[in-house]
């Protein structure tokens, strides 16, 4: 189904179709159960969620578009144990992208832990953040962040850096075209973009569409790999390189459920038998060797089953 009053948020066109509607009281349950966050200020006059395709690009975004969460919901979700972690995957991956000598600028840094990655080696770095709080904490700890918008930031600091990097930042953007067109605008000729989101492959958006920090307020797009590329048609920027992570081991009973479910939505033996021996097995490996079992297990399914990162490098055209 179309509408012309909807415009995708990366060309600004009206080729956009709405792919299926989420009921705004399903959301902000889910909120409430799972993270007693009451969000239903954000849903007044909403009585459901448009989930939209851009015909142009195939990324995926909920509307409408005033959804998108302020700065209070993120001063809250912070307060939740893990919301900004260490270690992610893509940090490790994206810090041996980045040579010595480079200038970097991080947008949506949180509370700086890629900065701290960057400190470490002592490469010269910029970090941007919203969150007064995470900014706050993060001037506390030494680093080197401000708050300011990249659009904000763009305009005095044009052609300034080597790289530029968003760690699951896109997700959260409305105004994806001038977001990025600041990005890039920030990088010198010839830099580096590195972007890194959650990856909404066609599975997981179809079997797992309620996964509460997946919806809004919180997130307002659903790229994966394909609507990322695709960024290259519209944008000063060419392609790369990508990586994919490989699925986690604690994800692994929730992802072969849903292939069970619609193996039991064919076959309801099939179905069976296909989850008694995944657990049997399971079972009897971990009680042998669990931690070769696991890396065994990550580089089997790695081959098969993408994880729920994607990290995407693109490069700054010359002369443009």
């Amino acid at each position: 189904m179309s509408d012309s009053t909807i415009k995708s948020p990366v060309t600004g066109s009206s080729h956009v179709i709405i792919e299926e509607e989420i009921k705004s009281s399903i959301i902000i349950n889910l909120y409430k159960t799972e993270y007693h966050l009451d969000v239903s200020d954000y849903f007044q006059e909403v009585e459901s969620v448009k989930i939209c395709k851009c015909l142009d690009t195939d990324y995926r975004f909920y509307y409408p578009l005033s959804l998108a969460g302020t700065d209070k919901l993120y001063e809250e979700l912070q307060e939740i144990d893990g919301y900004y972690s260490s270690g992610k995957w893509e940090h490790q991956v994206a810090i041996n992208l980045i040579s010595a000598d480079a200038v970097v600028l991080e947008v949506g840094s949180g509370n700086g832990r890629f900065l701290e990655k960057l400190q470490q080696k002592q490469i010269n770095y910029l970090g941007l953040e919203l969150n007064e709080t995470a900014v706050q904490q993060a001037q506390k700890s030494g680093l080197c962040i401000q708050r300011q918008t990249i659009q904000e930031h763009a305009q005095n600091n044009t052609d300034k850096y080597n790289v530029v990097c968003l760690f699951q930042v896109l997700e959260h953007i409305v105004e994806v075209e001038s977001f990025l067109q600041a990005c890039i605008a920030a990088l010198k000729p010839g830099g580096h973009l590195i972007v890194g989101v959650p990856n909404n492959n066609p599975y997981l958006l179809k079997h797992d569409k309620y996964f509460t920090l997946n919806l809004p307020p919180h997130h307002m797009g659903l790229w994966n790999a394909k609507s990322l590329a695709n960024l290259e048609k519209f944008f000063n920027i060419r392609l790369d390189r990508f990586f994919i992570q490989i699925l986690e081991p604690w994800y692994y009973d929730k992802y072969f459920g849903f292939y069970l479910q619609n193996f039991k939505s064919k076959s309801r033996l099939l179905g069976l038998i296909l989850e008694f021996l995944f657990r049997l097995t399971k079972f009897a490996l971990f009680r042998i060797r669990p931690s070769i079992v696991q890396r065994n297990l990550q580089n089997i399914f790695g081959s098969f089953f993408e994880g729920h990162t994607i990290l995407f490098v693109f490069t700054k055209e010359l002369g443009v």
